[in-house]
């Protein structure tokens, strides 16, 4: 399916912008995957501002870099069969959310979540299972 940022649009703003103030209005549950749950928001940050919202969504970046801090201080999900698969999802969320707060490349958060990613290709988490 094409995006269609019109149409994107539409749906964060139809029934009195039902999906946006539903969106920024996300409490923190402790219990819950936080980290998980803001890294999954900075996807629907990014259509926003494909859709011409930037400045509507501009509360969650803030809220969701909090999210993330924590889950990554944490090590949100640390005991999962394969934890690095989230650690390396937390790093890239949190360095796409920095840059879209400020500009700031992230450097060192990206080079965080490339040593996740190589852990995972190199420790044979994507070779087939005989």
């Amino acid at each position: 399916m094409r995006f269609n940022p019109i149409r994107g649009r539409e749906v964060y703003l139809e029934e009195d912008m039902y999906m946006l103030k539903s969106f920024l209005a996300r409490q923190y549950e402790p219990g819950d995957p936080m980290g998980n749950m803001a890294a999954s928001h900075i996807g629907s940050i990014i259509k926003c501002y494909l859709c011409g919202l930037s400045k509507e969504i501009q509360p969650v970046i803030a809220r969701s870099l909090e999210w993330l801090n924590l889950a990554i201080e944490q090590d949100e999900w640390g005991d999962h069969v394969r934890p690095d698969f989230h650690r390396w999802e937390l790093h890239e969320a949190k360095a796409l959310a920095l840059w879209l707060q400020s500009a700031d490349p992230a450097i060192e958060i990206w080079n965080k979540a490339r040593q996740f990613n190589l852990s995972i290709v190199n420790g044979g988490a994507y070779q087939k299972k005989c």
